[in-house]
């Protein structure tokens, strides 16, 4: 179904066409462009900017290329309306000649971010400074409240909530934040009226935000409550956005994002029990807060989401690029990256190994083969996979003796070895096409349980439990699959 919007907003502004070497185009500065400005009914959806130029602004704005956005509007009452987007993809560009000097110019554009302030007349100020507001949030049936929803005779909808069950927690930077799902209604047509949820991360605060960095540094940090919730429900869940009512300004903020088409999964599909959910959110983002720096946490976290659009080699890739990930995070932080950190020991060392493989019959003879032998010693100098991953395993208390082994050669091709042929170019014949979908599960299910060992969660707790995955189809022919994938 097409989107449904509403124009909010027709201003006149000033475009900035962001130039590209790349592709030849120029800097521009337009002014005076009039914009219209098309508001979702839904925060699931995305505003759309439609800007119509004159022949001459339209000129300069024909080059297909990223566009930056600002307009101001001053109303009768005083209020200042500030409306902004850093970065506008054109999208749709047509032109239409009604006669001699008589164009129509469309550019239809997608904000990357679109803000609009509304800046009070100071005479309207609070007096005390204060927030309230909320972040949008993707639907996600693990963040839906218990609850029951009444309609009343004028079809008004009341939602009682338990609220020893109201999911809440707070942000790195102290905030308190409080997961609801909102009553929305769409008016249709006259005699139609569609009611749909939408789900926000509500906040109240005693400081005025809307004008500061620290809302965008709550936003990152929401984020990485909903990488949590992502990864633990198996379902993309992203922040579209936020509003905020603060003592001199009420500002809305849209982020359009990618969104599944598919329903968000039952609460009973995600790794860990229902009735764990509050406590395993609130015990994880604290231990994930603790991981700092935590971007390669938060990267992992976001290559183990599936994809229903990937191919399996590129998802077992990907699974794959979260475990480097995790073990070149924990290389880095006991210092296990190099065999050799003193460069001068190593470079000594270096210089005796040139010197006796030179002296080997193998090389002593053939310079070019000496040559591609030398250009192999500085991998000497890092620790092996392995070995580090044995380490990782043993820290966090990870056991995967159940699983396809992660690495070793003894008994057929590990998951890495797999990993390494698919990078090189192996091509699996559908013959051993189930046993590539095998290694893939194993391989997800070793990820996962490396996330559960960082977030300090009990893999006892959680759908990964060697007693559950033992009862899988799949789990039940590893044997035989690796050894078909070996030959």
């Amino acid at each position: 179904m097409e989107t449904e919007r509403k124009e909010q907003f027709r201003v006149f502004a000033t475009i900035d066409v962001l130039g590209s070497e790349l592709e030849d185009i120029s800097e521009e500065h337009v002014e005076q462009v009039l914009c219209k400005v098309f508001l979702p009914f839904r925060k699931t959806e995305k505003p759309l900017l439609h800007l119509i130029p004159t022949d001459e602004q339209e000129r300069h704005l024909q080059s297909p290329a990223l566009f930056k956005v600002h307009a101001e509007l001053t109303q009768p009452n005083g209020e200042l309306t500030v409306i902004s987007a850093d970065q506008v993809q054109i999208t749709h560009h047509t032109g239409t000649g009604w006669g001699p000097d008589l164009n129509e110019h469309l550019l239809i554009g997608a904000p990357w971010d679109l803000k609009i302030e509304h800046i009070r007349e100071p005479s309207t100020f609070y007096s005390a400074p204060r927030t309230t507001g909320s972040f949008w949030i993707s639907p996600n049936r693990l963040l839906s409240n218990v609850g029951i929803r009444h309609f009343d005779y004028k079809g008004h909808v009341n939602t009682e909530r338990y609220e020893r069950l109201t999911l809440r927690i707070t942000l790195a930077n102290g905030w308190p934040i409080t997961f609801e799902v909102n009553t929305g209604f769409r008016n249709r047509t006259e005699r139609e009226t569609v009611m749909f949820d939408e789900f926000a991360a509500e906040f109240q605060l005693s400081v005025d935000t809307c004008g500061t960095s620290t809302i965008h540094e709550a936003l990152s940090q929401i984020e990485d409550v909903l990488r949590l919730v992502s990864f633990v429900g198996e379902y993309s869940c992203v922040c579209l956005g936020w509003d905020a009512v603060d003592s001199t300004s009420v500002t809305e903020y849209y982020r359009p994002r990618r969104l599944s088409n598919s329903e968000p999964p039952s609460v009973h599909s995600a790794l860990v029990k229902y009735a764990d959910f509050h406590e395993f959110i609130q015990s994880a983002y604290s231990q994930f807060v603790s991981h700092s720096p935590n971007t390669a946490l938060r990267r992992a976290l976001d290559y183990v989401i599936p994809d229903k659009y990937a191919t399996l080699e590129s998802e077992y890739i990907m699974l794959y690029a979260a475990v480097e990930t995790l073990v070149l995070y924990f290389r880095r932080r006991e210092a296990l990256e190099y065999i050799f950190p003193d460069q001068v020991e190593w470079l000594a060392l270096c210089a005796d190994l040139r010197k006796w493989l030179k002296a080997q019959p193998a090389l002593s003879t053939n310079k070019d083969r000496r040559a591609l032998v030398y250009q192999k010693l500085p991998e000497l100098t890092r620790a092996s996979f392995s070995s580090t991953f044995a380490k990782f395993c043993e820290r966090y208390n990870i056991d995967l003796t159940d699983l396809w082994p992660m690495t070793g050669e003894k008994e057929g091709d590990s998951l890495s070895m797999i990993r390494n042929k698919l990078v090189h170019g192996e091509v699996y014949t559908p013959e051993k096409y189930r046993a590539l979908l095998g290694a893939n599960q194993h391989l997800r299910w070793s990820v996962y349980r490396m996330l559960f060992g960082m977030l300090d969660w009990p893999i006892s707790k959680t759908m990964m439990a060697p007693t559950r995955i033992a009862r899988s189809a799949i789990h039940k022919t590893w044997k035989r699959d690796r050894e078909v994938a070996s030959n």
